[in-house]
């Protein structure tokens, strides 16, 4: 089984070392700024998909069938609206100013460094939520398939393996390993799809009836677009491409392996019903990988956990990092992120291991995404008022605590963030007429 886990490992340091040998400054805070379309789109892929994300929707699989595509095409939209209308604006306004950070950008079109602090402080803050739940994820799938030492062992090694290679050559190695990661993705998924396609009983899965998909599916799907407003990645993804031509179609075209593995799931969470109709919906793939497929295909499914478990924890580690520390000048910007991205590590394995609560910490995860969604949104559609910036950001974080003080932890926690951010912003705009209107 360790095989091809040891060759996936000696490949990841091999791309790591050839990267770090003759690497500038530039290369190691933001890859050079001159990453082409396949190493975005190969980068951007990888990073979507965590290990928890094939747990997920196989059981969308088992319980919805190929409804779950009716909630994936809403999720599509706001994938494809924010490459197509935010990403070129978030390019040439990052090559005009050497942005590194989502701070610099706000900075720059508010004309204030306090409203780039306090983007970066809430960026790293939300980033550091949201990488918990790929770490505790990641650790819970590898327990569940007996990875010596247990969920202990699986979070140290997964983040200390990444933590590794991020020291050694910083985005420029997050980038090049991505490569990698998302090639291994797509290989063993096929792998997994081609494994489960030749059982015979296949139609007999597909002909199955299913739970009707409900509508808190679709319309949570489709609010996830609005968390790609604060998804630090993405920003330094955009800046770290060549072209913009590169960053659009590099932040588009993922969502085509996106939406092919999400079929493959599909289809192994359909033939997880057929024969395990008493299970559990998120075991179906654990369930699937190591009792329904032939056992030599278990080394590859590890590989692919692996895979997409770093392939998401290096990025949103780096990004916590560099939106920590490079709000400020430094000597060694280098030797701060290193530092940065240990402490960072550290804190993410603590909280792993102390907090175990997949659904609380995914809730909690997605409503702190959504706190700055509006405030970004304004930004982006060409605002310059810090104060209604600020508005926004202020309306976003109230609806967010006043929600999780009515109604706890649940989904219905992004609706009022989003409502709150909204609302202030309103304010904002109507103060700044009023005030044009004045000056007149």
């Amino acid at each position: 089984m360790y095989t091809i886990l040891t060759l996936y490992a000696v490949l990841v340091l091999w791309i790591v070392w050839r990267a770090g040998r003759h690497e500038s400054r530039e290369d190691f805070l933001i890859a050079g700024r001159d990453r082409g379309l396949f190493q975005v789109t190969c980068s951007k892929f990888a990073a979507s998909i965590g290990a928890g994300w094939f747990l997920v929707y196989t059981a969308f699989g088992y319980r919805y069938g190929a409804a779950i595509f009716y909630g994936l095409a809403s999720y599509a939209v706001g994938y494809l609206l924010f490459a197509w209308l935010a990403v070129p604006r978030i390019w040439a306004w990052g090559s005009g100013t050497r942005a590194l950070t989502v701070g610099d950008l706000v900075a720059e079109r508010t004309g204030t460094r306090t409203a780039g602090h306090v983007t970066n402080a809430m960026i790293a803050l939300t980033t550091l939520i949201g990488v918990s739940v790929s770490v505790t994820g990641g650790a819970k799938v590898l327990e569940y398939l007996d990875v010596p030492g247990g969920f202990t062992a699986a979070v140290l090694i997964t983040s200390g393996f990444t933590l590794f290679y991020l020291l050694l050559s910083g985005f420029k190695g997050v980038v090049l390993t991505d490569v990698l990661q998302a090639l291994v993705i797509v290989l063993f998924a096929l792998v997994i799809g081609w494994a489960v396609a030749r059982k015979p009983d296949l139609m007999l899965a597909l002909a199955q009836e299913n739970e009707p998909i409900k509508p808190t599916i679709v319309a949570g799907l489709a609010l996830l677009g609005f968390s790609f407003l604060t998804s630090s990645d993405r920003y330094q993804l955009t800046y770290a491409a060549r072209s913009q031509r590169a960053a659009r179609l590099g932040m588009a075209l993922p969502l085509v392996f996106v939406l092919a593995v999400a079929f493959v799931l599909v289809l192994v969470g359909q033939y997880a019903k057929l024969v395990y109709p008493q299970g559990e919906a998120d075991m179906a793939f654990i369930y699937v990988l190591t009792q329904l497929l032939p056992h030599w295909i278990v080394p590859f499914g590890l590989a692919l956990l692996m895979a997409a478990i770093m392939s998401t924890i290096d990025s949103l580690v780096f990004a916590i990092a560099s939106h920590s520390v490079l709000h400020r000048e430094w000597q060694s910007p280098e030797r701060a992120m290193r530092w940065a991205m240990v402490v960072t590590v550290v804190l993410l394995a603590a909280f792993a291991l102390l907090v175990r609560d997949m659904v609380d910490i995914t809730l909690l995860s997605i409503t702190a995404q959504m706190v700055g969604a509006i405030a970004m949104l304004y930004i982006l559609a060409g605002g310059r008022s810090a104060r209604t910036f600020f508005l926004a950001l202020a309306g976003g974080l109230l609806g967010a605590l006043g929600g999780l003080w009515l109604l706890g932890i649940q989904p219905l926690l992004a609706v009022t963030t989003l409502l709150g951010g909204t609302l202030l912003l309103l304010v904002g705009l109507a103060q700044g007429r009023f005030a044009a209107a004045r000056g007149r």
